[in-house]
């Protein structure tokens, strides 16, 4: 995703947000694609970092770098964000 995109996507993101709990279904879905795609370039960030640092230093064990335990919170994000509140047909 392009950087203007991505900063007008966080922009969207951050007034839903301010929204609460009082927003309708299509914004909460809205911003639930929103959130998940935030996600989504955070880890393909940082697998991308990963895969170079690995490449770099020819270390055959991520997990003890500061690189692998973001990536870990990020999925773990990504899980308890959870499926769409409601799917969108047609």
């Amino acid at each position: 995703m392009r950087p203007d995109m991505m900063n007008r996507a966080h922009i969207l993101n951050d007034f839903l947000q301010q929204e609460g709990s009082s927003v309708g279904v299509e914004r909460a879905v809205t911003r639930w694609y929103l959130q998940r795609q935030s996600i989504m370039n955070e880890i393909a960030a940082l697998e991308t970092q990963l895969a170079a640092q690995q490449t770099q230093e020819k270390k055959q064990e991520p997990d003890d770098t500061d690189i692998a335990r973001q990536l870990a919170i990020a999925r773990e994000k990504l899980r308890v964000l959870g499926p769409c509140p409601k799917p969108m047909m047609g």
